[in-house]
């Protein structure tokens, strides 16, 4: 079912509603998946954060910030029980993730008049 919702995502097409859905289903899977409450009641906490990276334009399709790729990786490491390499692949998307972030914010900052004042 993971896998399923990672194969779901389809950056490519431009549709960032139907990305952004996409997304919120593969985290809230993993998150029920775990079958731990604290993790499930993190889920509203995790699907703010991911809105607002969409809102803020975030997602990148040809950057790789939100990729297919990635989602399927931590996906098949999930499927295969090898939970070292799943937090390994989440980690790599976070980091991309944080990156992206990082450059548009600076992008933003360098393109703003007030900034050096």
């Amino acid at each position: 079912m993971i896998l399923d919702t990672a194969n779901a995502m389809q950056p490519g097409e431009g549709d960032v509603a139907a990305m952004f859905t996409a997304d919120c289903r593969f985290h809230s899977t993993i998150l029920d998946a775990t079958g731990n409450l604290m993790m499930r009641q993190l889920q509203p906490t995790i699907l703010s954060v991911l809105r607002i990276s969409y809102e803020f334009g975030v997602l990148v399709v040809d950057g790789a910030a939100v990729t297919r790729e990635g989602h399927i990786l931590v996906a098949e490491a999930i499927r295969d029980r090898e939970p070292a390499r799943a937090r390994r692949e989440m980690e790599l998307m976070l980091e991309n993730n944080r990156k992206t972030a990082a450059e548009y914010w600076a992008g933003r900052h360098s393109s703003d008049p007030q900034a050096g004042q």
